[in-house]
């Protein structure tokens, strides 16, 4: 058998391995072509299906209202979508409608309503299958991806959302205003460790508990972690937070 011969027929038993094994696999050609031609089927993740949903369905509640003059309007698969002027409608309905949390005046923020505005274009995108033109999706907001000197991303999210944030904010539907941000600084460590050796607790603590989780605070600390690595909200508060293992020596 020649050299050439050799290299062939090496080939051809690859290729015939790689035939079993697709077969023990269950291989079949063009069994998911339906499915695979759908555009960034998974690329959502479930809590964020979950925000599109709760958005489309304030749109449904908009749309059924006849006191807003769109009851004519059907939000199915295929459908039109609806132009800006509309969408606009249903902005100011949504800030009309929601009770803020951040200003004194209880007014929601320009980054919350222009989150529901994000939220409600992916979920009528996922749910009609068409999706809100470009032009006029970029009338309600617009987000640069190039940034001026001296200027970080969150600066620029402010100063490209324009619709929401100047028109809004001008007619006094929404306010421009941010949380603050608190670091855990080494005052705050130092009272927590004061108090968890000071403070009257409702429920008796072993001193060596109250070390093990210093220790472990520590190293949360110096690793430069996030708080919310060490204090989760609730709905992460069984997959996160200030988790550690004792081991005896």
């Amino acid at each position: 058998m020649g050299q050439k011969a050799f290299f062939a027929n090496r080939d051809d038993q690859a290729k015939e391995r790689r035939r079993l094994q697709r077969q023990r696999n269950g291989y079949l050609p063009g069994a998911f072509k339906e499915e695979d031609e759908v555009r960034r089927k998974d690329k959502k993740l479930p809590k964020t299906k979950e925000l599109h949903q709760e958005a489309l369905d304030l749109w449904f509640e908009f749309t059924g209202d006849p006191e807003n003059g769109f009851q004519d309007y059907k939000t199915v698969q295929g459908c039109q979508p609806p132009g800006h002027e509309m969408v606009k409608a249903f902005i100011r309905w949504y800030a009309d409608s929601t009770y803020g949390r951040l200003s004194k005046s209880r007014k929601p923020t320009v980054r919350t309503t222009k989150a529901c505005a994000e939220r409600f274009f992916g979920g009528f995108r996922d749910f009609t299958k068409t999706e809100v033109p470009e032009t006029d999706r970029t009338e309600i907001y617009t987000v640069s991806s190039r940034l001026p000197p001296f200027q970080t991303s969150s600066d620029a999210v402010d100063d490209e959302v324009q619709w929401i944030k100047n028109t809004l904010t001008k007619d006094g539907k929404v306010v421009n205003e941010r949380k603050q941000k608190y670091n855990f600084e080494k005052d705050d460590f130092l009272k927590v460790v004061s108090s968890m050796w000071q403070a009257d607790h409702k429920g008796f603590i072993p001193a060596l508990i109250k070390c093990q989780i210093l220790f472990a605070l520590q190293l949360y600390l110096f690793t430069g972690a996030r708080v919310g690595s060490f204090m989760p909200s609730d709905e992460n508060k069984m997959e996160r937070g200030l988790r550690y293992e004792v081991r005896k020596l």
